[in-house]
């Protein structure tokens, strides 16, 4: 997921949401929604051949901006951030490959409330609503996951997804660092950039992952399957990158930050309707929860409240 330049402060006297950035946004989220499930039909793939073809379909289509914009080529070229991106997309995968769609869904969507301790660890004093917000989503998270009967892949599959919400922490509260010292990145060419550095790294690995990364067989495939790594590249990854950093220029920081907590819950119901794996309804409220206490860590006021960037 990439960041974008602050937003513009809203002109008029009715300051109101802009509804079709509002409509772009609402777009990231489901297509980001739809990645485990792109995943999940690749079954019997090796975890790294998924990785780069996702990677290197993404990065495709961001190649002209890579090529073209030399300024941003050399700025991006000098930061570790798409290698934080790049890190995010392949963990992810991996965790979508060992545990449930939603599961991975709901805890790579924590990564505001390890943004917030992140900030606290640089100094950065969150306020006592943001505290308040990681308590509640914590507290959910234990509810959701409570009743479910985990077996030790699913569990190491969730440990996955945690580490992809913390390498989206690092990048967001990184890119947000990057812009306060007059740099703008730009989305396009910081994630083709990333998408390249994962393909790589992800069949470098493969090797000498121990397994993690799939067994080092090529798979039986069809036409479909390639049609399904397209897809998954293009829908759920560049696509998404893309339409959240147009909104991203367009509405209120928060607005966005907001909008991200939809990919769970498009998740679901992608999970619900293709694959049939509703969640079982003891865990929603638990869900439930933890989409609230990351939305209250996206509430409290900072200098730049309604102008800063996430992953």
């Amino acid at each position: 997921m990439a960041g974008e330049p602050p937003s513009q402060p809203h002109h008029g006297p009715h300051h109101g949401i802009d509804w079709t950035g509002f409509a772009i946004g609402l777009s990231a989220p489901a297509g980001w929604g739809l990645a485990g499930i792109f995943i999940r039909l690749l079954e019997g793939w090796p975890g790294a051949l998924i990785m780069s073809g996702r990677l290197l379909v993404a990065a495709l289509i961001f190649l002209p901006a890579l090529i073209l914009r030399h300024a941003a080529r050399r700025d991006a070229l000098r930061t570790a951030l798409p290698l934080a991106m790049a890190a995010y997309y392949i963990i992810a995968t991996s965790a979508f490959i060992r545990a449930p769609i939603v599961n991975v869904a709901l805890l790579i969507g924590l990564s505001p409330a390890i943004a917030l301790i992140i900030d606290r660890v640089g100094g950065i004093k969150p306020g006592p609503l943001q505290w308040l917000g990681v308590a509640v989503a914590i507290t959910g998270l234990a509810i959701f996951l409570g009743p479910q009967e985990i077996s030790q892949r699913e569990w190491f599959g969730h440990a996955l997804a945690v580490a992809a919400g913390l390498m989206s922490a690092i990048y967001a509260t990184g890119l947000r660092r990057h812009h306060t010292t007059g740099r703008k990145s730009d989305p396009a060419v910081f994630t083709g950039l990333a998408c390249l550095y994962g393909a790589i790294l992800a069949l470098l690995l493969w090797p000498v992952s121990g397994g993690i990364l799939g067994p080092l067989t090529l798979p039986q495939a069809d036409g479909g399957d390639f049609v399904e790594i397209v897809l998954l590249g293009l829908l759920a990854t560049a696509l998404p990158t893309l339409t959240y950093g147009v909104a991203s220029s367009r509405l209120a920081g928060v607005i966005t930050a907001s909008l991200m907590l939809l990919s769970p819950i498009f998740a679901s119901l992608y999970a619900g309707f293709i694959l049939h794996a509703w969640p079982s309804l003891i865990a929603i409220p638990g869900g439930l929860m933890v989409l609230l206490g990351v939305f209250l860590t996206t509430r409290t006021p900072r200098p730049d409240e309604t102008r800063h960037t996430r992953a």
